[in-house]
């Protein structure tokens, strides 16, 4: 192979001849050679002029490497069928896309059984040339020599993280089902209990227990916020803030719990904003300092320190989250204590919710993994230079400095009187809509309940001569969900009003281009004040063209020392 590039016969199209040129490299490189996994992949897409190229595992076809990242679900990790398929064709084979165009796979057996798939994708071309099928597939072989050398371990290990990312996506998964559901349950508990200790509680006694059962229901709701954050894998807003305003915020609020531990903040005054959400910064910080903080057992030193990093590919490839290239924040967290025990540092991303601390606490890091998964970030965890640990966090600089939303409160009234407007309230769950139901009745609204999609439509489009001025409607229900209800609507009436409440990190209607942007949110699990104050602000809006507000009825304590 040493001769490839003066052996390249002239009837090989430019793209095989650019490829072959890279099977060489791959071939002939050095052990300190610059050429990394993401650098083999974007030449890749170069040569072929192709959207992306990725190496996936041969074993689950789970995506492994991506380039240019993207979420997308391959199609061979759903077909078992086309798995076996390329373990048993050395020769690159097509791959319909499902929207269209084309995959070209090769598969990158080892002695071992297992491997890796080595992937062009087009969504325009449905045919591959048979000159192209021969050079991936000679790409192919070169990489797995590669990664089979006695300096292919580092590229190994690059990939290392993304397989152990692919266990928290998973995780993910079950997260966002666990969240929904028991955003229910507790939404039928803290309401229930919020309207019983009205007015009618009969005793004090009553009253205590009802008081003990809303106390419990709060706690349950911040640990299902938690799974939320964890979960989210939507991308949100954009958004800005400044990291200087959020440090204050977590610094007053760890600061009585120090003791003799010392806390050191370097950060410049003239650092860009980051592109998060101020709270959703706190939760990040405030899960990093908790860490630190608890394990510095009696004294000790946290330091924190932040700069503008320009990353590149090759950069983000150790992160956990959802690095791109370019110019970040980086945050670095550091603590003098013990640092991580074996078992710790073994099990710490690979099992997504291990913990060594007393229940209910020791979920920081999956906080802010999911936090900074959703907003592009990054985190590494590293050992310190004097001990300990040293967190890093990664943030994309805001493009467009944006202004900060109020934060939503408990507090906050609604802006406007209640005068009797008429709301349909849609949910499967019997619980949720009699709660729903039972707080707008009694707030001075006229309520009609549906239990279906298709009961709803059929209740708005019988309400003439009196329209409903509020749909209010679960988003994830059987048969029909509420984004296809919302679909329904907007085609018998561009005006309708309606919020949507979910107990999912990220629902459906976040993605759909039809429904996007267009309505609130409300986020289960909520209380009877949240409820009726989304509610008011969803009717008092001039347009029903608007974007997400936050307006859960049960925010995560910041005075809480756990994350």
């Amino acid at each position: 192979m040493s001769g490839a590039q003066a052996d390249q016969p002239d009837s090989l199209a430019l793209p095989s001849r650019r490829a072959l040129d890279l099977a060489h490299r791959l071939l002939t490189a050095s052990a300190d050679d610059s050429l990394d996994l993401l650098g083999v992949l974007q030449e890749l897409t170069a040569a072929f002029a192709t959207a992306s190229a990725g190496l996936s595992s041969l074993d689950t076809g789970k995506s492994l490497a991506r380039h240019p990242a993207s979420e997308e679900a391959l199609p061979w990790q759903s077909e078992p069928a086309l798995l076996t398929r390329f373990h048993e064709e050395p020769a690159a084979l097509g791959v319909p896309r499902p929207a269209g165009g084309s995959f070209l796979v090769t598969a990158l057996p080892t002695p071992g059984g297992s491997g890796w798939l080595l992937w062009l994708e087009d969504a325009a071309r449905s045919t591959w040339a048979k000159d192209e099928e021969a050079a991936l597939a000679v790409v192919g072989q070169a990489l797995a020599r590669r990664l089979a050398a006695k300096n292919g371990p580092r590229w190994a290990s690059q990939m290392e993280p993304a397989a152990r990312q692919q266990r928290l996506e998973d995780a993910a998964l079950v997260a966002r089902r666990l969240a929904h559901d028991y955003g229910n349950v507790l939404t039928a508990i803290l309401g229930f209990s919020e309207l019983s200790l009205g007015p009618g509680a009969s005793s004090s006694q009553l009253r205590g227990y009802l008081t003990e059962i809303l106390s419990s229901a709060r706690t349950g709701a911040a640990l299902t916020d938690r799974v939320r954050l964890f979960a989210r894998r939507s991308p949100c807003p954009a958004a800005s803030c400044r990291l200087a305003a959020a440090l204050i915020e977590e610094e007053a609020r760890l600061r009585p719990f120090l003791g003799a531990v010392a806390l050191r903040v370097d950060v410049p005054p003239d650092l860009p904003n980051v592109g998060i959400q101020q709270e959703a910064l706190r939760n990040v910080l405030g899960a990093l300092l908790d860490n630190a903080r608890e394990a510095l057992s009696g004294s000790g030193t946290i330091a924190v320190a932040a700069r503008t990093v320009r990353l590149t590919a090759a950069d983000c490839l150790d992160a956990y989250g959802d690095l791109r290239p370019g110019e970040h924040v980086e945050i670095r967290i550091a603590d003098n204590g013990p640092g991580l025990s074996p078992e710790a540092a073994r099990k710490l991303f690979v099992e997504p919710f291990f913990t060594d601390k007393p229940r209910g606490r020791g979920y920081g890091l999956v906080v802010a993994y999911g936090v900074l998964r959703a907003r592009r970030g990054g985190l590494l965890l590293r050992p310190g230079d004097e001990g300990g640990v040293t967190a890093l966090v990664f943030l994309p600089v805001a493009a467009v400095p944006t202004a900060e939303p109020a934060p939503s409160s408990l507090t906050q009234k609604a802006s406007g009187p209640v005068q009797g407007e008429r709301v349909l309230v849609v949910d499967d769950d019997p619980m949720i809509l009699q709660l729903v139901c039972t707080t707008l009745q009694q707030a001075g609204y006229r309520v009609a309940a549906a239990h279906s999609a298709d009961e709803a439509f059929a209740c708005y489009n019988g309400a003439a001569p009196e329209p409903f001025q509020l749909v209010l409607s679960d988003v994830i229900m059987p048969r029909a969900t509420g984004v296809e209800l919302a679909r329904r609507l907007l085609g018998r009436d561009a005006e309708v009003r309606l919020l949507f409440m979910s107990g999912q990190a990220s629902p459906d209607f976040a993605r759909q281009d039809s429904v996007a942007g267009r309505f609130d949110l409300l986020s289960k699990p909520f209380q009877p004040e949240g409820l009726l104050r989304a509610v008011r602000r969803a009717l008092d809006r001039t347009s029903p063209r608007r974007s997400a507000i936050p307006a859960t009825g049960v925010p995560v304590s910041q005075s809480s020392t756990s994350r």
